[in-house]
This record gives C-alpha cells, structure tokens and sequence, in this order.
C-alpha cells in the first residue's frame, strides 16, 4: 500500500510539490504547462541523474538550468511578447535588420549563410533577441547555469532553483527542426558547454506549447498524466541552499565559468567568482579569529576527587558504584553517574519475568553486566566481585517489589549468583 505524500500548503513554493519521481501539473503561472517536481537538495539531483532513464525510459536528454523558480521556457524573443507566440513578420524583419546592419562589422552573414538559424545564433552570441534556447548534454552543466549566480537581494524570496530535461530522442521523432546546432565559428562556448539550440515556433506557439502540443497529437501519451507528459519534457525544482558546496563540487568536474566560456569575459567571470570566495574566506577567518581572541584562556582541567564512600546497604544502583570504586581510581562523579545510567538501562532491556529464580536468566545477566563493565572501563581487578554485587543488588530489588521470599541465596561455586524463591508473604 502506497502512502500518499503529504505537502505543506504554505512556505516556499518548491515544498508543495511532489519529490522526484511523482510529477504534477501544479501551477501554470510558475511552470507553464510543464511537468514538475522536487529534490530534497542538490546532492538528491545526482541521484534523479542516476535514475532517470529507469524512471522515464531511454533517450537522449537535454537540460536547462535557471536561476530563480518562476522562470519559465522562454526565449529572448518570446518575452517581448510576454510569453506569447512570435509574430512571423516580426521575427522576419528583425532577422533582416540584423543582416544589414552586421555590413562593415566583421562579418558579411547575408555573404556566408543562407540558414537563418545560423543567423539567429551568431546574433545571440553576440546579444540579439532571438527565438533560441540554450540547451546543454550535461545535466551538471544545467546546475551549474542554476547555481551560477548570486540572487540579488533586491529581488523577491528565491526558494529554489530549476533545471529543465528534454527528451531530446523522443521529441526529434514529432518536431523534426526543433533542435539545431550552428557550425559558424562564433560558437566555441557551445563545444564546451556540450551545447545547443531550439527553435521557438513563431506565429501561434511558445516553445513549451509546441512541444507539448506535438506530442499529444502524436497519440504518444495521456494529456492528463503528468508521468506521461515528463518522458518528453520535466522540470525539477531543486532547493535554494548549499550554492557554495554545489559550485565546490561542480569545480571539482572543471565545470565552471573558465571552462565554459573559453573567452576573455569567461576568464574575468572565473577570476571574479575566485576574488568572491577568497574576500568570503578571509571574513570569515577573520570572525573566527575575533570569537577566538574574546573568549578567556582555558583553564587547565580540575583534578575530579573521587566521591568519599558510601557506609550502609546501597538503595541506588550509583551509590552501590560509589561503593565498589576506591580513590586510587580516579574516577569522577559524574562518570559514576553515567555509568549508573548504562547499568540500568542494560538492566531494564535484559530482565525477563523472575528472572532471578533460574540459574541461566541469572547467569546471563550476569555475562551482561560483566561486558557493560569491560566497556565502560571499570577496574578489572574487581570486576567479578562488582557483576556479583550488581546482580544482586536487582534480584534484591526484585523480590522486594514483587513481595517474593528468599529461601537460598548467595554466591555459589563458579561465580555463578542464584536465588531459589517462591512467591509468598515476606516473613
């Protein structure tokens, strides 16, 4: 029987979702039309890495990764239009704009290509709105992109970051030209982003909107399953914390800005991102060094006196220990203590029903008692005398509380301690 997952109703948006491997359609003002769930942390993203072939079947998966929660699958062109779909004249007429206006720039692209794609993705190097999407083959490229920059505090609360999976083997088979890879020589970043591109649809679609609308009409899936929907396209929410152990470990696989882009803005953006942590270790170096400097030197430790011995019949399992230590021990109050603790509770887990009425229930707490005393320490040359005393000093306790008479008592031959009582009136 499955049980159902319970989310809190309040707090971040990202813990109302359901945790990998469940998908929902939860909120289309956040995540559009997309699929979506959560990991409990960055390190639990690896893991959904690891499983999503077994959970969603085979394919060649793309990723995308953004900063902030509510960001949606939009390109530069697509939000000037607020997220709908590309006017084609528009997307025409810009596309010939840039052409003339690139003449006497370096570069002739009306001389060079005909492919406006090409186009499309030389402007976006160099800042053009276009109707392209970064897409990368490594999932941990994707995190990198969501964890890559600082949220500013200016902005509203960032719960999570997100990471998009496309399936790139499935999707290619119902929209033939969505991806596309540029051969122009502008792209290097691409090559070491394992990079490339999609080509939002102009006139009467977004790109979440093509996609899932294509494969629905293809027959493929249940539109109202949302499992059915994330073996095409999912996005996973992944919890705004740990930034600094999670671009630590992405340095460690060399992604990082120097790898990624292999240009002067790449080197600088390297460099800062080193200036950044280093001026974060030096301040907190310096914190601890203050903490350091105001606290008050250490006093050398206090000798612990043993505590004085105990005259009469013990009524405490730790004043019979204070009986069977002597001052050359040098054991502390407060270890006597503990001590009593872990002897009554080894008691309390290992005594069956008149127990002290049979010589195996006795002599196995007895064993019991002699290894806790290994344990804890307690001075070997009086541990036999101090298991005997133990046991007794609970099988005495237990024929009181039990209102039990003793017949024969005492320490027989072989150490072995025993009590044959019957139940009856105490005389």
């Amino acid at each position: 029987m499955s049980v159902k997952e319970i989310v809190p109703s309040e707090g971040p948006y990202h813990l109302r979702l359901k945790t990998w491997p469940s998908f929902e359609f939860h909120n289309p003002d956040i995540d559009g039309l997309v699929p979506v769930c959560r990991v409990e942390s960055w390190q639990a993203f690896e893991s959904l890495i690891g499983e999503e072939w077994g959970t969603l079947g085979i394919g060649d998966r793309v990723y995308r990764g953004h900063r902030r929660y509510e960001w949606q699958l939009e390109d530069t062109l697509t939000r000037e239009f607020d997220g709908g779909a590309i006017p084609p004249e528009v997307s025409s007429k810009l596309l010939s704009r840039f052409k003339l206006a690139m003449r006497g720039r370096g570069v002739d692209l009306a001389g060079i290509t005909d492919d406006e794609n090409e186009v499309w993705a030389y402007g976006q190097h160099f800042g053009l709105a276009t109707p392209l999407l970064d897409w990368t083959e490594s999932p941990f490229v994707a995190l990198f992109f969501a964890f890559a920059q600082e949220d500013d505090e200016l902005e509203k609360q960032n719960g999570s970051r997100a990471v998009f999976s496309l399936n790139r083997g499935l999707i290619d088979k119902v929209i033939p030209n969505l991806f596309f890879e540029p051969a122009l020589g502008e792209n290097a970043r691409l090559v070491n982003q394992a990079g490339l591109f999609t080509v939002t649809p102009t006139d009467d679609e977004n790109f979440v909107s093509a996609v899932i609308n294509a494969v629905i009409d293809s027959g493929a899936v249940d539109p109202d399953k949302a499992e059915d929907i994330a073996r095409y396209i999912y996005k996973v929410h992944i919890p705004n914390t740990g930034r600094a152990d999670c671009l630590s470990m992405l340095r460690r696989m060399n992604i990082h800005h120097a790898n990624l882009f292999p240009d002067p803005s790449g080197a600088s953006l390297y460099c800062n991102d080193w200036l950044r942590r280093e001026v974060s270790d030096r301040k907190r170096a310096e914190i601890v060094r203050k903490q350091v400097a105001s606290k008050p030197p250490l006093q050398p430790p206090v000798e612990h006196a043993p505590p004085e011995a105990i005259e009469g019949e013990p009524t405490t399992i730790e004043a019979l220990l204070n009986q069977l230590i002597v001052p050359d021990d040098g054991i502390a109050p407060s270890t006597v203590s503990q001590w009593a603790e872990r002897v009554a509770k080894t008691y309390e887990e290992n005594s069956p029903i008149d127990w002290p009425v049979h010589v195996s229930t006795t002599k196995g707490m007895r064993i019991r008692m002699g290894r806790l005393l290994n344990a804890l320490g307690f001075p070997p040359d009086r541990r036999n005398d101090a298991m005997d005393k133990i046991v007794g000093f609970y099988a005495s306790e237990y024929i009181k509380k039990n209102n039990l008479k003793e017949l024969v008592g005492g320490p027989r031959s072989g150490g072995d301690f025993f009590y044959a009582i019957k139940k009856g009136q105490a005389e």
